[in-house]
């Protein structure tokens, strides 16, 4: 999967910067674009930021408290935002994504930000606001990053079991434990049935030689396969 990183450098740099490196560090990401770590100096700007977009998967909007552009403090109320100039680079940025057939486009509300309304956007992005979008705050990053990566799977990550789970890691742990109890109780009973097959019906004290280690290789493979379960969900 490419990921192209849309913001606004004076809105969100920061958390864009940290989401980035994670990203990066996803096994099944190949790209994570963003300009100031990929346009290098001589190269055309804009020529860059198209072919990017090209090849993207997925394109994530960093929406920030002044993702508009809005001049900070500026006297004149009037002004219009830089989001409505039609040479805006993250204006031009969002248009391109929207109009392709094969980029998904992401909102992430950064700290509290808000969603705009349509008629706060120039027509060609409007259409922004009525995706759905996600969150990353510094304030619960790690547990956002998930749910970002849920999202660019499209796992179902907003339903009430996987928001319950990222927000509360002893309960995913119990899930996974479950999980794997129950994957690993599955197996015993093939293997059992394929042990019929095998021995012509006999039972497996005759074929080990004793009830006791027959208990033992049942408690072993049950606690494996729990172990594993467990040790998969924490690398992920």
């Amino acid at each position: 999967m490419n990921i192209f990183i849309c913001y606004r450098r004076k809105d969100t740099r920061h958390i864009t910067a940290r989401l980035v490196y994670k990203l990066e560090d996803i096994p099944d990401v190949e790209e994570v674009f963003i300009d100031v770590d990929d346009i290098f100096p001589g190269e055309d700007f804009a020529a860059k930021i198209d072919a990017a977009l090209a090849a993207s998967d997925v394109c994530l909007v960093m929406i920030g408290e002044h993702w508009a552009g809005a001049p900070v403090g500026a006297s004149d109320k009037n002004v219009q935002p830089r989001i409505f100039n039609d040479k805006d680079f993250v204006r031009r940025e969002i248009a391109a994504a929207l109009a392709s057939d094969k980029t998904e486009v992401i909102p992430v509300l950064a700290d509290g930000a808000s969603m705009p309304e349509a008629e706060q956007l120039p027509k060609d992005i409007q259409r922004l606001a009525k995706l759905k979008a996600t969150y990353i705050r510094h304030a619960s990053f790690d547990t956002d990053v998930n749910l970002i990566e849920a999202a660019l799977f499209s796992r179902r990550a907003n339903g009430l079991l996987s928001s319950n789970l990222s927000q509360r890691p002893a309960l995913a742990l119990f899930a996974s434990a479950l999980a794997g109890l129950f994957c690993s109780a599955i197996v015993l009973v093939v293997l059992g049935v394929i042990h019929q097959q095998l021995t012509s019906g006999r039972s497996l004290e005759e074929t080990l030689g004793s009830e006791g280690f027959v208990w033992f290789l049942i408690g072993t493979l049950l606690a494996t396969g729990t172990a594993l379960s467990i040790w998969l969900s924490r690398r992920r």
